[in-house]
């Protein structure tokens, strides 16, 4: 019940102050969405914005050798046609950048983990021109994220779906895949397995405010 109380709390306040909102939505990305889910009016936060807000500097320009590709929360509204699928209204969205490609060489394999065949058991509906998901796209600005083409991978039946975001078909399939990967990691409680499983994953999951930075582990003789 004292839990319940200072949620109920927390809402009520960030619902008389949209600064106070804010920070709170950067520093947890979950209470976004709940704020959302109650009607209120808060941007969904980008990568690297909780590491800014607590002073950790710049974010690198993409393509440059420190730029780790942003994760953007995205929150459709109830008109769109995933939620009418049934789906959530909530996916992180990933955009693909060829030079840091590394970041995404393990999208399929991350997404082996939950499902046996993507082929067959994940939709991947692929909209370059975003005639096809419009609100999705506009999602995706809204949040932060240029605009650009959009891939969705979606899974029914594990309810959750994923935003790939390329000027390129092959690119958006790639964060595409990532994308849907780290929803169902977000759903299931992976996060921290699959971040010592995939370093890399584990570098986005970081930068987005997802999961701590892990210490670096010291040799004997404290060298």
């Amino acid at each position: 019940r004292e839990s319940a109380g200072k949620l109920a709390l927390a809402l009520a306040l960030a619902s008389q102050d949209d600064a106070s909102a804010s920070t709170a939505v950067r520093n947890c990305p979950e209470f976004g969405v709940l704020c959302r889910k109650q009607g209120l009016s808060v941007a969904a936060p980008a990568a690297g914005a909780k590491a800014a807000a607590a002073g950790g500097g710049a974010v690198a320009a993409a393509g440059s050798d420190d730029y780790i590709p942003p994760i953007y929360f995205v929150s459709v509204d109830g008109d769109s046609k995933i939620t009418a699928a049934g789906l959530p209204a909530e996916a992180p969205a990933i955009v693909f950048t060829k030079a840091q490609k590394e970041y995404f060489s393990n999208a399929h394999s991350i997404l082996c983990e939950f499902v046996e065949d993507p082929k067959e058991e994940v939709s991947f509906e692929d909209d370059a021109e975003c005639e096809n998901f419009p609100e999705v796209a506009s999602a995706c600005t809204a949040a932060g994220a240029e605009e650009n083409g959009i891939c969705i991978a979606s899974h029914q039946e594990l309810g959750a779906w994923g935003i790939g975001l390329a000027p390129g078909h092959e690119g958006r399939m790639r964060a595409a895949k990532l994308a849907l990967g780290l929803a169902l990691c977000q759903n299931q409680g992976k996060l921290e397995e699959f971040s010592r499983n995939y370093p890399e994953f584990g570098k986005l999951l970081v930068n987005a405010g997802l999961i701590e930075a892990q210490p670096k582990k010291r040799r004997r003789g404290g060298k």
